[in-house]
């Protein structure tokens, strides 16, 4: 709830984009796959989640982790799915 809180302020976490934006995505990719997703209830953070890959590096690290996790018939979380698919 803070995250989503933080998010109706500005686009990203810190103000501008930071280490904060990219740790925090880290963290909810894995809290994923885990079977912790984000709440549908949470929608600025679900919009900031989508616009996390249009940040090239984010998307070369999420591309790079999903190729692995396809080739390792490992289950993607449906938005980094479809972040792959896109790519």
């Amino acid at each position: 709830m803070q995250m989503d809180n933080l998010l109706t302020k500005g686009a990203w976490l810190a103000g501008d984009y930071s280490f904060a934006d990219t740790a925090f995505y880290m963290a909810s990719l894995f809290g994923e796959r885990q079977g912790a997703p984000v709440s549908t209830a949470r929608l600025t953070l679900l919009e900031w989640r989508n616009r996390m890959p249009q940040r090239s590096a984010v998307r070369q690290v999420v591309s790079a982790m999903a190729t692995w996790l396809k080739a390792a018939n490992r289950p993607l979380p449906q938005f980094m799915l479809a972040t792959f698919e896109r790519n």
